[in-house]
């Protein structure tokens, strides 16, 4: 009997984000990378990006890159149109590819480069 409720609530506990509000759940997730690259050695870009002038314009961003697997953190600047990228060092995810994501999302990727 014990082993059965742990496996139930276990599956409610995997079916529950779906249920909760898009914050709090967009928190939980997003959380997880943020930890993550802090213990991870990792490599960060910035992209200088045009045609990013508002919130709704960066969220189709920032959802493409967050489901990328070697990126630990993605923060966005609207206001100097730019974003940070941390990736996992060694990662095949490079400058081509973040052009790439960013053109999806029907911005402009001016601009890619390493900081050192």
């Amino acid at each position: 009997m014990i082993k059965h409720n742990f496996f139930r609530r276990l599956r409610f506990l995997a079916i529950c984000p779906l249920f909760v509000s898009g914050t709090f759940a967009t928190q939980l997730i997003y959380s997880i990378p943020v930890g993550y690259a802090q213990t991870q050695p990792f490599k960060t870009f910035q992209i200088k990006i045009q045609g990013m002038v508002c919130a709704f314009c960066s969220q189709g961003l920032i959802k493409s890159f967050k489901k990328q697997t070697d990126v630990l953190d993605f923060q966005v600047d609207i206001e100097h149109q730019q974003a940070t990228v941390k990736v996992r060092q060694g990662s095949l995810f490079q400058e081509k590819e973040m052009t790439s994501l960013v053109e999806d999302a029907g911005l402009k990727a001016i601009s890619v480069h390493e900081v050192k």
